[in-house]
């Protein structure tokens, strides 16, 4: 007869090992990137930006989230080149974000951005990996 601790335990493992699998697949896919309201959540939430800065920052990250968009679907450029254009994008946005600031905010600001970078780094480590061992 099974406890409730073990019946709680042998249901935890098992909704790890499927929720792992879902993981797994979704590996496969590329990631999707973060709407622009998602993206002004997390900034504003990081850096405590005023009504003022989010509104300067807003139309920054829609358009470049419609870049994003059709360079997305520009089969005719190689990932690498597709790689290539949105980092430069993504560098060109945040000189642009980084003149709203407040110096406070822009010593955070640049914190994340390492982070971000680096964690950028390591997918396109990987995925080139990948890419070269198929």
């Amino acid at each position: 007869m099974m406890t409730p601790r073990n019946r709680f335990l042998v249901t935890t493992l098992l909704g790890i090992l499927l929720a792992g699998g879902a993981f797994a697949a979704d590996e496969a896919k590329p990631a999707e990137p973060l709407s622009a309201e998602r993206q002004l959540e997390m900034l504003t939430n990081a850096l405590t930006l005023t009504p003022e800065q989010s509104g300067k920052v807003m139309p920054l990250l829609e358009r470049d989230q419609k870049k994003v968009e059709a360079l997305r679907g520009d089969k005719s450029i190689s990932v690498e080149d597709r790689r290539a254009k949105r980092w430069a994008m993504a560098q060109a946005r945040m000189e642009e974000i980084r003149a709203i600031l407040t110096p406070e905010q822009e010593v955070k600001f640049k914190k994340l951005m390492e982070a971000r970078r680096q964690a950028w780094e390591k997918r396109s480590a990987e995925a080139t990996g990948k890419a070269a061992a198929e």
